[in-house]
């Protein structure tokens, strides 16, 4: 691709991911290029967290799978994405200092989601 190609592709990416994930009441912790880091948070009824978390996964892949069908009708090169879910505990919270503080999440649970 070229750099404008590449730079609508993860656009576009970017923006079907939020829609999704805003729908199922998670929250982006970050993009990472053409990756995505999501919490679904329910404090007092985490398997409704579950449950939103599945739920998204579900619609996120079949967004995907329009996406891609779509891009391909228009001769571009199809999407192939891989989604990851795990359930547990973490730390949240914003941490750093003066010059740059930032939200993020830390622990287990979040390290075996990255890696799925």
């Amino acid at each position: 691709m070229t750099p404008r190609e590449v730079s609508d592709f993860v656009t576009e990416f970017r923006r079907l991911v939020a829609r999704v994930v805003e729908d199922h009441d998670g929250v982006i912790d970050k993009f990472m290029g053409d990756a995505a880091m999501v919490l679904f948070t329910e404090p007092d009824m985490p398997q409704q967290a579950a449950m939103n978390g599945l739920n998204c996964a579900v619609a996120l892949n079949a967004t995907m799978q329009e996406w891609s069908t779509a891009r391909t009708r228009s001769h571009n090169a199809p999407v192939d994405a891989g989604i990851g879910l795990h359930f547990g505990a973490v730390f949240s919270g914003v941490v750093g200092d003066e010059t740059r503080l930032e939200y993020s999440v830390f622990g287990d649970t979040v390290n075996v989601a990255a890696r799925l």
